[in-house]
């Protein structure tokens, strides 16, 4: 009997190291796999913007099917212990009874269950299309085709489980997306480290497309700011770093020429100061913030009336946050809110009750015109022209 024992013992140690080992194995895999990605891919071209979107799809490509080849086979092995694991602790009662579906489902959420979804629609309309062959990999200039997705998806899963990056992953994505930040931010004065063959004003850095560069921008920068603002730093230099990173990403933001990023700008700016209301070290974090996004506004307005023929792209929304008085009036305000928050914290008087009720209206006045946003769309879309102060605004048409 107690050798019976002993030997079931022997074989659960052995399913449960051969567990642990593919769970490293696969972070490993992922880790080497997010480093080409956010540390290499950004970089690469190979003749400019000529061929720039092609370029960066054919190294996602390659480097996804290399690391694809050693990443399923290793995740498969890894589900097969994973079951015969929770077997094996149901068996022994470490589960309380449960039954194995009701384990593997505990493991998923309702972001999960989206994602398969959306896999499951890739999948319909891929079935459905009459241009198979092109839509295996994406349109050529975009391949954003089936297999990229299903297997962005498949990495949002690993990702989501088995990635571990620890801190120094943090510390050299900021560089590196510092970098190129600048270089589209020094783009748009036509200052150009980086000579790219037939660039224009809907091309910068070394992303390219301006709404590609818009969606690395938002994707990576405002993990940054929210960095700065939870107070994420050991000493004065790492919090002045963090600041100048702030500084250039807002720089760039507000330059890039998409009216997207601003809006996800806007967004982030409520819900970061209705999560501050509470807490007056946060919010004095959050005025910080918002001080730092009006110096990138003052100072590049300084630069275009500098140099006001530099400018390679500008629209409506540029000019007012960088070449008007706004960028004077925001950063007077967010400095006196800064300092008067500041003293409030020190003396310990900050008043808890008038910024929480206050968040709550600004909260409801958004969501509010969102809705009133919204409305007017649908209105709008569906009878073109009924409203007259919307003519010639795109942005109001749902197409």
């Amino acid at each position: 009997m107690r050798k019976t024992s002993k030997a079931k013992n022997n074989m659960e140690s052995v399913a449960e190291s051969f567990y642990s080992f593919f769970h490293v194995l696969l972070s490993g895999l992922l880790l080497v796999y997010m480093f080409l990605i956010l540390a290499v891919m950004p970089f690469y071209f190979t003749n400019g913007y000529a061929s720039i979107g092609t370029d960066k799809a054919n190294f996602f490509r390659q480097i996804s099917i290399k690391i694809g080849i050693l990443l399923v086979p290793v995740f498969v092995i890894f589900g097969v212990f994973y079951i015969i694991v929770t077997i094996q602790k149901k068996r022994a009662g470490g589960l309380k009874n449960r039954k194995l579906w009701d384990v593997v489902r505990s493991q998923f959420s309702v972001t999960d269950a989206f994602v398969l979804l959306f896999m499951v629609t890739l999948l319909l309309s891929y079935a459905l299309s009459d241009y198979k062959k092109q839509a295996l990999w994406g349109a050529q200039g975009w391949y954003i085709g089936l297999l990229p997705q299903l297997f962005v998806c498949l990495l949002y899963f690993l990702v989501s489980r088995f990635w571990n990056p620890g801190k120094w992953m943090v510390y050299l994505i900021l560089p590196v997306s510092a970098v190129v930040f600048a270089l589209g931010y020094l783009n748009r004065f036509e200052i150009r480290p980086l000579e790219m063959t037939a660039h224009n004003p809907g091309f910068i850095s070394t992303i390219g497309n301006i709404n590609w560069y818009c969606g690395y921008l938002v994707t990576v920068f405002f993990g940054g700011v929210l960095l700065l603002w939870q107070g994420e730093w050991k000493n004065m230099w790492q919090k002045f770093l963090l600041s100048l990173y702030v500084g250039i990403g807002y720089a760039s933001l507000l330059t890039q020429g998409s009216v997207s990023g601003l809006f996800a700008m806007v967004v982030m700016f409520l819900v970061m100061f209705c999560l501050s209301a509470s807490d007056g070290r946060r919010m004095q974090s959050f005025c910080g913030v918002v001080f730092i996004f009006s110096l990138a506004c003052l100072v590049t307005r300084i630069i275009r009336h500098m140099y006001p023929d530099k400018i390679s792209f500008h629209d409506s929304f540029m000019d007012l946050f960088t070449d008007s008085s706004f960028a004077v009036v925001v950063t007077a305000v967010s400095f006196l809110a800064w300092r008067v928050i500041s003293y409030f914290v020190i003396m310990n008087k900050y008043p808890v009750k008038v910024f929480v009720i206050t968040a709550r209206i600004v909260a409801g006045v958004a969501l509010g015109a969102l809705a009133g946003y919204i409305i007017l769309v649908v209105m709008n879309t569906r009878n073109p022209g009924a409203f007259a102060f919307l003519e010639g605004k795109p942005q109001f048409i749902f197409n």
